[in-house]
C-alpha cells in the first residue's frame, strides 16, 4: 500500500466513513428504505458509469479486442466486483497486497475475455 504522510489518518477515516455510508445505502435490499437525496445520486452515478463501461466493452468487442460472444453487461459486474473487494480489502480488512491481488485478478478476468485474432480491427 502507499505510504502515508501526515493528515492520511484523516483522509483514510473519511473514506472508510464514505465507503461505509456507500456500502450501507447503496447495496439495501429495499430501495425505498433509503430515499435521501445522496443515496439517489450515488445510485444514478453508479448506473451512468456501468453504462459507459459496457458501452466501451461493446466498442471492444466490435473492435475485436474482446471475444464476439462477450455479454457487457456481465463483464462489467465482474470488474464492479473486483472493485467491490478491493474497496473492502483495501479500507477494511487494510490489506497490503490488496493492490497487487485486484490486479492480478483483473489479470486474469480479461484472460478470459481477450480475443486472440490477430488481425484484429482498430
Amino acid at each position: 500500500m502507499r505510504s502515508c504522510t501526515a493528515g492520511c489518518t484523516t483522509a483514510t477515516s473519511l473514506t472508510a466513513l464514505i465507503a461505509s455510508h456507500y456500502a450501507v445505502n447503496t447495496f439495501d435490499d429495499d430501495p425505498d428504505a433509503h430515499p435521501d437525496a445522496l443515496r439517489t445520486r450515488l445510485v444514478n452515478g453508479m448506473m451512468a458509469w456501468r453504462q459507459t463501461l459496457e458501452r466501451t466493452v461493446q466498442q471492444a468487442i466490435e473492435r475485436g479486442h474482446l471475444r464476439a460472444d462477450s455479454d457487457p453487461e456481465q463483464l462489467v459486474f465482474e470488474v464492479f466486483s473486483l472493485l467491490t473487494g478491493f474497496m473492502y480489502d483495501a479500507h477494511v480488512k487494510r490489506d497490503p497486497k490488496c493492490f497487487e491481488r485486484v490486479m492480478a485478478a483483473y489479470g486474469r478476468l480479461m484472460s478470459t475475455y481477450r480475443a486472440f485474432d490477430l488481425n484484429a480491427k482498430g
